[in-house]
């Protein structure tokens, strides 16, 4: 679907264009870019909702893989379209910068991404309200000190 859109996106600007991560023309520096900004409102998510980034869904077997996974959702729409776009600027890494800024602000990009990964692990959450806390023996209440004062020993 990706190699679809970088084809029509080609076509459109009328530009040659090859994915290549390591290459520095301005619309595969473009990508690189505005997908690392898109890892960085994704990284705000993990943050905010406590999350471990390598929980992948899609992609596995990487320490930021949901960070993977929930960018993804909004790369065709924001990133691919500007740094295409972006070829013809005269700075394009500073035309990426503030459109895909601009673009996710506007698209409210960080809202809509917290909503989705709540969307998806709603239903793995356990049922039990409160402030919980795993032990060897199941859950415990929250906001206790269980460890033993230095007198005791």
């Amino acid at each position: 679907m990706m190699k679809a859109e970088y084809r029509q996106l080609a076509i459109k600007h009328k530009i040659s264009f090859r994915r290549d991560s390591k290459a520095d023309d301005p619309v595969n520096t473009g990508l690189n870019l505005g997908n690392s900004i898109l890892y960085g409102v994704a990284s705000s998510v993990c943050s905010a909702l406590s999350l471990n980034p390598a929980l992948g869904i899609i992609h596995q077997g990487n320490v930021r893989a949901l960070f993977y996974d929930l960018a993804d959702v909004y790369k065709q729409g924001i990133t691919l379209p500007i740094a295409f776009a972006s070829a013809k600027e005269d700075d394009p890494a500073a035309y990426v910068r503030r459109s895909v800024r601009a673009a996710i602000s506007q698209r409210q990009v960080l809202h809509h991404m917290m909503a989705l990964a709540m969307n998806i692990l709603t239903p793995h959450l356990s049922p039990d309200e409160g402030d919980l806390l795993l032990d060897d023996k199941g859950t415990v209440a929250g906001h206790t000190n269980y460890a033993v004062a230095v007198e005791d020993l």
